[in-house]
């Protein structure tokens, strides 16, 4: 694994990674998604330096019955360990702290990690494209509006929303285009593939182009 995937690694683990820690440093790390996103999950299982498996289950939950998953899971106690050090998390659920480590080198392939485990994708009803990101995190958001202004010139200034307390940062059109850009720079070889598809579509789309598709992922 080379550094810009494990700094993509990084990010989706701070997204849709659980850390479980229990007695004789018994624990292991897991990132589980939709079992249509098995792609990424597989892509890490023959990267990852140390051993790790998947799993898959389907069960009910409060949002659908029947939701089939896959898990990526691993046991090995000194990347545990690394990882608990790298990105300073404590074991148990995703922590509302979590923002950039300070050891990430590429954020491009970090925010990419990041985006594909909170953020989306997509055109509106209108065909402009947008890229969003939504995070209960304060670093997080400090973190990401400084990549997106660093990216594109453009200071993004949100308020949590009033129902749930979380931070909905929403990047439309051109500076969407420049950010998703940057994003994919350098053909990376870690993403998620459905997302992928749909930013290679934000990156053909003009302003003079017309009216496109209501698509988001």
């Amino acid at each position: 694994m080379t550094e810009r995937e494990f700094n993509y690694f990084i990010g989706l683990f701070q997204t849709d990674g659980t850390l479980y820690e229990t007695t004789r440093n018994r624990g292991k790390i897991t990132i589980e998604l939709s079992k249509k996103d098995e792609d990424i999950l597989r892509e890490l299982n023959e990267k990852l330096p140390v051993k790790s498996s998947l799993l898959y289950r389907t069960r009910n939950t409060n949002f659908k019955d029947d939701y089939s998953s896959a898990k990526l899971v691993i046991y090995d106690l000194e990347y545990r360990n690394k990882i608990k050090e790298f990105c300073s998390i404590k074991a148990g659920k995703k922590d509302d702290s979590i923002g950039m480590p300070v050891g990430i080198n590429h954020p491009f392939d970090y925010f990419r990690g990041i985006i594909d485990g909170d953020g989306s994708i997509g055109f509106n009803e209108s065909g402009v494209p947008f890229l969003s990101l939504v995070t209960n995190s304060e670093q997080l958001y400090k973190d990401f509006t400084n990549f997106v202004f660093i990216v594109t010139g453009q200071r993004k200034m949100v308020k949590r929303n009033e129902r749930d307390g979380i931070y909905n940062i929403f990047i439309t059109a051109e500076h969407a285009v420049h950010l998703i850009e940057e994003l994919y720079r350098g053909e990376p070889s870690l993403f998620l593939l459905r997302k992928h598809n749909v930013a290679m579509e934000v990156l053909s789309w003009k302003r003079t182009s017309g009216k496109r598709r209501s698509a988001n992922v």
